[in-house]
């Protein structure tokens, strides 16, 4: 249920100034059917927790980029739940991909301070003239400091998966790749282990205390809020 915000228009290419408020999934969608002839798109706008399972049953496999760490989760669980082992074809890979900018307080001079003398070490590099230390803070307090080269290499990272997936060319990651690129290029993978008492795929009962006066809902929202969900 995302619109697009001012904010959205510098780190990625989808967007521009006359797209603000608008659905960005209609947007996004419209940009690569414009971009890339033959492919169609249909653009859902609204929340991922409405659509049942047989909604996503049609999907071969899914691939997320969600700011909402409870969607994330929902779907996680939705597609585990669907599994049928005698059916292969209720089994969807889920490809997950995000990115997170830097955490700054905005109103903290020793923040603004780190972020304006690297700022300054920059434009003298590329000899852009103008960066002053309230352009820099007022820059960050109206975006928000990730970068579309950032969002390009996990886009990139969530495609090629998927291609090996679909297609079988090449063994598929197992099962975590981290991008860091504050210091520089690198990148790491490692194998997360199951967890047994995990709530959506392990197998081992738990105990937990509830209110007789709470509701079904109640119940499911207590859960979501658990350290290890």
């Amino acid at each position: 249920m995302d619109t697009i915000d001012v904010s959205n228009l510098n780190r990625q290419f989808l967007f521009r100034e006359e797209d603000v408020g608008k659905p960005k999934a209609d947007v996004a969608a419209a940009f690569v059917e414009k971009r890339v002839k033959g492919v169609k798109i249909t653009p859902y706008y609204g929340a991922i927790q409405d659509k049942d399972d047989e909604y996503y049953m049609q999907f071969q496999m899914v691939i997320c980029g969600l700011d909402s760490v409870e969607a994330r989760r929902w779907i996680n669980a939705t597609l585990v739940e669907m599994v049928d082992p005698d059916n292969m074809e209720s089994l969807k890979p889920l490809i997950d991909g995000g990115t997170e900018g830097v955490t700054l307080d905005t109103d903290d001079p020793e923040h603004i301070g780190w972020l304006f003398q690297k700022a300054l070490a920059r434009a003298e590099q590329f000899k852009i003239p103008g960066v002053t230390y309230s352009m820099t803070q007022g820059v960050v307090k109206n975006i928000i400091p990730a970068i579309a080269s950032t969002n390009a290499i996990i886009a990139a990272s969530c495609c090629n998966e998927a291609f090996k997936i679909i297609t079988g060319s090449n063994p598929y990651l197992s099962n975590y790749m981290m991008y860091s690129g504050d210091e520089g290029v690198y990148t790491y993978t490692f194998e997360h282990e199951r967890k047994g008492d995990c709530p959506v795929c392990g197998n081992l009962a738990k105990a937990i205390e509830v209110d007789a006066s709470w509701t079904l809902q109640t119940f499911i929202d207590n859960l979501g809020g658990l350290a290890e969900a």
